[in-house]
């Protein structure tokens, strides 16, 4: 019998895939296509979706770590704890959004100096919330347990230590939301997926400096 492999944290080191097994390079694409399936069903009631992305986050990191073994159960005891503590913040995230479509679309439709000012801010003001929510979702991860007031607690050194990644975030964001606006089958592929990935990639390293002080 061949020594068990081990990795420097001391956790087992993931070995040859058992008989009959996928490797992890076909399986991982297909697990993740599935979590945003799920992810994007738990968001239907819409108010839902701050919830669904809070507790997508976590899952996420431990099935690209290789760490969970059951993500689709993983995902919806996630999903039953954030309700409790996320639902009113996806009310005001769904409210917020709503206000911020039909003020584009007023500004749109008045051809005036004051209207380009307006556009413009509106514009820089859903960039800013775009970047603080990527923000938050990575916080969330990190904190434990993962509530509202915690992960408060952690979004400003994480958010002001990245100002420019932040900006990248929202800009990554919208360009996914156009694309999706051209083709909204992508929803079923990749729809809450892909923020939830520009999210760790832009404050995964801070979130996991800032939850450790």
């Amino acid at each position: 019998m061949s020594p068990s492999r081990t990795r420097p944290d001391g956790r087992p080191a993931a070995g040859p895939p058992n008989p009959g097994e996928l490797p992890r390079w076909l399986s991982l694409p297909g697990c993740l296509v599935l979590l945003n399936m799920l992810a994007l069903l738990a968001s239907l009631p819409v108010v839902t979706a701050a919830p669904s992305a809070i507790a997508l986050q976590p899952v996420l990191e431990r099935v690209l770590r290789d760490e969970e073994p059951a993500p689709f159960a993983a995902f919806w005891r996630s999903w039953s704890r954030a309700l409790r503590d996320w639902t009113l913040v996806g009310l005001v995230l769904a409210v917020g959004s709503a206000g911020a479509v039909l003020s584009a679309v007023f500004w749109l439709q008045v051809a005036t100096p004051v209207a380009a000012v307006a556009l413009v801010f509106l514009l820089v003001a859903t960039a800013v919330a775009t970047a603080t929510w990527l923000a938050v979702l990575e916080c969330a991860a990190h904190a434990n347990p993962p509530t509202v007031r915690r992960a408060a607690r952690l979004l400003p050194p994480v958010l002001m230590r990245s100002p420019v990644a932040a900006a990248g975030g929202a800009v990554l964001t919208f360009a996914w939301l156009a694309l999706v606006g051209q083709r909204p089958a992508l929803l079923l592929v990749a729809g809450p997926l892909v923020p939830a990935l520009v999210s760790r990639w832009v404050f995964h390293g801070r979130a996991s400096v800032e939850a450790t002080r």
